[in-house]
Protein backbone atom coordinates (compact mmCIF):
# COMPACT_ATOMS: atom_id res chain seq x y z
CA UNK A 1 0.00 0.00 0.00
CA UNK A 2 1.64 3.21 -0.91
CA UNK A 3 2.75 5.96 1.60
CA UNK A 4 -0.08 8.19 -0.08
CA UNK A 5 -3.33 5.60 0.24
CA UNK A 6 -1.97 4.93 4.10
CA UNK A 7 -2.09 8.72 4.35
CA UNK A 8 -5.83 9.52 2.96
CA UNK A 9 -7.01 6.62 4.61
CA UNK A 10 -6.22 8.01 7.91
CA UNK A 11 -7.05 11.48 6.97
CA UNK A 12 -10.43 10.46 5.82
CA UNK A 13 -10.94 8.20 9.33
CA UNK A 14 -10.19 11.20 11.39
CA UNK A 15 -12.77 13.19 9.22
CA UNK A 16 -15.62 10.78 8.93
CA UNK A 17 -14.96 9.43 12.96
CA UNK A 18 -14.59 12.90 14.39
CA UNK A 19 -17.99 14.10 13.33
CA UNK A 20 -20.11 14.95 16.14
CA UNK A 21 -23.24 12.72 17.22
CA UNK A 22 -25.96 15.31 15.89
CA UNK A 23 -24.11 16.19 12.51
CA UNK A 24 -23.95 12.26 12.22
CA UNK A 25 -27.48 11.48 13.00
CA UNK A 26 -28.67 14.77 10.46
CA UNK A 27 -26.63 13.54 7.99
CA UNK A 28 -27.80 9.70 7.70
CA UNK A 29 -31.36 10.60 7.62
CA UNK A 30 -30.78 13.36 5.17
CA UNK A 31 -28.83 10.29 3.08
CA UNK A 32 -31.84 7.76 3.82
CA UNK A 33 -34.49 10.75 2.48
CA UNK A 34 -32.49 10.77 -0.92
CA UNK A 35 -31.66 7.09 -1.12
CA UNK A 36 -35.51 6.89 -0.72
CA UNK A 37 -35.98 9.19 -3.78
CA UNK A 38 -33.35 8.05 -5.86
CA UNK A 39 -34.79 6.52 -9.73
CA UNK A 40 -32.15 3.78 -10.27
CA UNK A 41 -32.92 2.50 -6.35
CA UNK A 42 -36.82 2.87 -6.60
CA UNK A 43 -36.70 0.65 -9.73
CA UNK A 44 -34.41 -1.56 -8.51
CA UNK A 45 -35.19 -5.52 -7.99
CA UNK A 46 -32.01 -6.74 -6.33
CA UNK A 47 -29.92 -4.46 -4.13
CA UNK A 48 -26.53 -5.50 -2.65
CA UNK A 49 -26.33 -3.21 0.69
CA UNK A 50 -23.85 -3.29 3.67
CA UNK A 51 -23.29 -3.24 7.06
CA UNK A 52 -22.31 -0.44 8.42
CA UNK A 53 -18.51 -0.89 10.76
CA UNK A 54 -16.01 1.59 11.51
CA UNK A 55 -18.68 4.84 11.58
CA UNK A 56 -19.71 4.17 7.74
CA UNK A 57 -23.12 5.89 7.09
CA UNK A 58 -25.96 3.92 9.10
CA UNK A 59 -28.13 2.56 6.12
CA UNK A 60 -30.32 0.52 7.84
CA UNK A 61 -33.04 3.02 7.04
CA UNK A 62 -32.45 2.28 3.40
CA UNK A 63 -32.78 -1.41 3.50
CA UNK A 64 -36.03 -0.98 5.88
CA UNK A 65 -37.07 0.80 2.77
CA UNK A 66 -36.54 -1.51 0.56
CA UNK A 67 -37.56 -4.28 1.97
CA UNK A 68 -41.25 -2.07 2.50
CA UNK A 69 -41.06 -1.89 -1.55
CA UNK A 70 -40.51 -5.60 -1.73
CA UNK A 71 -36.73 -5.40 -3.08
CA UNK A 72 -34.15 -8.39 -2.38
CA UNK A 73 -31.62 -6.78 -0.67
CA UNK A 74 -28.30 -8.55 0.20
CA UNK A 75 -25.01 -8.12 2.46
CA UNK A 76 -21.45 -8.78 1.65
CA UNK A 77 -19.93 -12.23 2.97
CA UNK A 78 -16.05 -12.55 2.95
CA UNK A 79 -14.98 -15.92 2.34
CA UNK A 80 -12.04 -17.75 3.95
CA UNK A 81 -10.57 -16.96 0.26
CA UNK A 82 -10.73 -13.32 0.61
CA UNK A 83 -13.55 -13.30 -2.08
CA UNK A 84 -16.36 -11.72 -1.12
CA UNK A 85 -19.67 -12.66 -2.35
CA UNK A 86 -23.34 -10.95 -1.60
CA UNK A 87 -25.78 -13.20 0.02
CA UNK A 88 -29.66 -12.71 0.48
CA UNK A 89 -30.74 -10.54 3.77
CA UNK A 90 -34.09 -10.19 5.11
CA UNK A 91 -35.33 -8.96 8.34
CA UNK A 92 -35.33 -12.60 9.64
CA UNK A 93 -31.82 -13.82 8.32
CA UNK A 94 -29.64 -15.11 10.80
CA UNK A 95 -26.73 -13.10 10.99
CA UNK A 96 -22.86 -12.90 12.65
CA UNK A 97 -20.03 -11.40 13.08
CA UNK A 98 -17.39 -11.70 10.87
CA UNK A 99 -13.22 -11.19 11.90
CA UNK A 100 -13.68 -7.65 10.68
CA UNK A 101 -16.63 -6.96 13.19
CA UNK A 102 -18.80 -6.82 10.47
CA UNK A 103 -22.34 -8.21 10.58
CA UNK A 104 -22.87 -11.18 7.82
CA UNK A 105 -25.99 -13.00 6.69
CA UNK A 106 -25.45 -16.81 7.95
CA UNK A 107 -26.98 -19.78 6.77
CA UNK A 108 -28.52 -18.01 3.17
CA UNK A 109 -28.15 -17.85 -0.21
CA UNK A 110 -25.78 -16.22 -2.35
CA UNK A 111 -27.28 -13.77 -5.02
CA UNK A 112 -25.63 -14.27 -8.21
CA UNK A 113 -23.71 -10.91 -9.42
CA UNK A 114 -25.59 -10.92 -12.52
CA UNK A 115 -28.91 -10.43 -10.93
CA UNK A 116 -27.54 -7.22 -9.38
CA UNK A 117 -29.33 -4.22 -10.13
CA UNK A 118 -27.37 -1.35 -7.52
CA UNK A 119 -24.50 -2.00 -5.22
CA UNK A 120 -24.42 0.37 -2.26
CA UNK A 121 -20.77 0.52 -1.23
CA UNK A 122 -19.60 2.20 1.52
CA UNK A 123 -16.50 4.59 0.72
CA UNK A 124 -14.09 6.14 3.26
CA UNK A 125 -13.16 8.57 0.38
CA UNK A 126 -14.18 10.30 -2.95
CA UNK A 127 -13.27 12.29 -5.80
CA UNK A 128 -15.52 14.35 -8.39
CA UNK A 129 -13.98 11.85 -10.91
CA UNK A 130 -15.78 8.95 -9.54
CA UNK A 131 -12.83 7.51 -7.74
CA UNK A 132 -13.10 5.88 -4.37
CA UNK A 133 -10.73 5.24 -1.58
CA UNK A 134 -11.73 2.05 0.99
CA UNK A 135 -10.18 0.36 3.71
CA UNK A 136 -7.90 -1.28 1.64
CA UNK A 137 -8.68 -4.87 1.69
CA UNK A 138 -9.61 -4.63 -2.17
CA UNK A 139 -13.03 -6.43 -1.40
CA UNK A 140 -15.06 -4.26 -3.76
CA UNK A 141 -12.34 -4.19 -6.50
CA UNK A 142 -12.17 -7.81 -6.61
CA UNK A 143 -16.11 -8.23 -7.01
CA UNK A 144 -17.83 -5.41 -8.98
CA UNK A 145 -16.15 -6.35 -12.07
CA UNK A 146 -18.51 -9.37 -11.94
CA UNK A 147 -21.89 -7.63 -12.43
CA UNK A 148 -22.80 -4.62 -14.65
CA UNK A 149 -24.80 -3.48 -11.52
CA UNK A 150 -24.92 0.24 -10.52
CA UNK A 151 -22.40 1.27 -8.60
CA UNK A 152 -23.60 3.59 -5.68
CA UNK A 153 -20.52 5.03 -3.08
CA UNK A 154 -22.56 6.33 0.54
CA UNK A 155 -20.78 8.79 2.17
CA UNK A 156 -20.57 12.14 4.57
CA UNK A 157 -19.88 14.76 2.62
CA UNK A 158 -16.64 15.89 4.61
CA UNK A 159 -15.19 12.25 2.85
CA UNK A 160 -15.25 13.95 -0.23
CA UNK A 161 -11.46 14.50 -1.71
CA UNK A 162 -10.70 18.51 -3.07
CA UNK A 163 -7.32 16.40 -5.37
CA UNK A 164 -7.82 13.32 -6.85
CA UNK A 165 -7.09 10.42 -5.32
CA UNK A 166 -4.99 7.83 -6.32
CA UNK A 167 -6.31 4.65 -8.44
CA UNK A 168 -4.79 1.81 -10.27
CA UNK A 169 -5.60 0.22 -13.08
CA UNK A 170 -7.57 -2.52 -10.77
CA UNK A 171 -9.93 0.05 -8.86
CA UNK A 172 -13.38 0.53 -9.83
CA UNK A 173 -14.63 3.76 -9.50
CA UNK A 174 -18.50 4.50 -8.39
CA UNK A 175 -21.58 5.88 -10.99
CA UNK A 176 -22.39 8.09 -7.89
CA UNK A 177 -22.39 8.88 -4.49
CA UNK A 178 -25.15 9.92 -2.12
CA UNK A 179 -23.75 12.39 0.84
CA UNK A 180 -26.41 14.35 3.00
CA UNK A 181 -26.10 16.95 0.23
CA UNK A 182 -27.85 14.52 -2.33
CA UNK A 183 -26.66 12.11 -5.12
CA UNK A 184 -23.74 13.16 -7.04
CA UNK A 185 -23.37 11.21 -10.51
CA UNK A 186 -20.02 10.94 -12.67
CA UNK A 187 -19.50 10.54 -16.04
CA UNK A 188 -16.48 8.05 -16.87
Amino acid sequence: MSDRRKYLRREFSDRRRNMDDQARQAATESIAIHLAHWAPLQSARVVAAYAASNADVDITATIEHLWQNSVQVALPVVGANGQMAFFAYTADSDVQINRFGITEPRNSFEIPPTTIDVVLTPVLAYDKWGNRLGMGGGYYDRYLPETQAYILGVAFACQYSAAELPNEDWDVRCNAVATENGVLEFTH
